[in-house]
């Protein structure tokens, strides 16, 4: 019970006010955008999808801890936050509840808007499709989506001839996103990210992950690190 209230009451509180000291701005921003929303969505976020978003908002916490604000972007879309770190030599994203961290080569300018930018980005609409995920299966997202999913792309690390993206988990994100998106005009990228077996005859060998450095990696160190650069 102790080791319950440290690790999920005392710790995120302790990080949060570390974070508004280290990055005032942001911090205070990302802590609005949490409570941002209609009491059904409230609800959703914080009991339905718990665990997912509970790790989601501390994640994002410490990458923005660990960057100064010009090569940080905090955007909130369609009930989600996304927190967009530009990092030139490697691309990485992951989703947690409505909380989507994307290591990118290009951030959006000033005048850009983040839903032009969203639409026109292939990665975050894929991990939008995780979100639609998690909102679907609540407490068993982690269980069941999640932890295959992070087991796929470090697999992908270890195999050259394998494509994370392939993966059951990631079609069926892609499925969701797709599906939500299709009323925006958006046309899907299937050589990129497939949203069936159907579309992989003959495309398999060009289709691959997101690694680090330009390289089919998902080392969870070489991630960890990469986010504290």
């Amino acid at each position: 019970m102790i080791l319950f209230i440290v690790i999920f009451v005392a710790l995120p509180w302790l990080s949060m006010l570390i974070g508004v000291v280290v990055r005032r701005r942001l911090a205070v921003s990302l802590w609005h955008m949490m409570w941002h929303g209609s009491m059904t969505e409230l609800c959703a976020r914080w009991l339905w999808q718990w665990p997912q978003c509970h790790i989601g908002w501390l994640c994002a916490l410490w990458v923005i801890c660990m960057h100064r604000e010009p090569a940080v972007r905090l955007s909130r879309h369609a009930g989600v936050i996304f927190l967009l770190v530009q990092n030139a030599g490697s691309h990485f994203a992951i989703s947690l509840g409505f909380v989507v961290i994307v290591q990118c080569r290009r951030m959006p300018n000033h005048t850009e808007s983040f839903e032009r930018y969203f639409h026109t980005h292939p990665v975050c609409m894929h991990e939008f499709g995780h979100v639609l995920d998690s909102r679907q299966w609540g407490w068993l997202y982690l269980p069941v989506i999640g932890l295959p999913s992070l087991l796929s792309a470090i697999w992908e690390g270890q195999r050259q001839d394998y494509a994370h993206n392939t993966f059951w988990t990631e079609r069926r994100a892609n499925r969701l996103a797709a599906r939500r998106l299709q009323s925006r005009g958006v046309v899907w990228n299937d050589l990129l990210f497939p949203r069936d077996k159907k579309r992989l005859r003959g495309k398999k060998a060009f289709i691959s992950g997101f690694g680090l450095n330009g390289k089919k990696s998902c080392n969870l160190w070489q991630i960890c690190f990469s986010f504290c650069r």
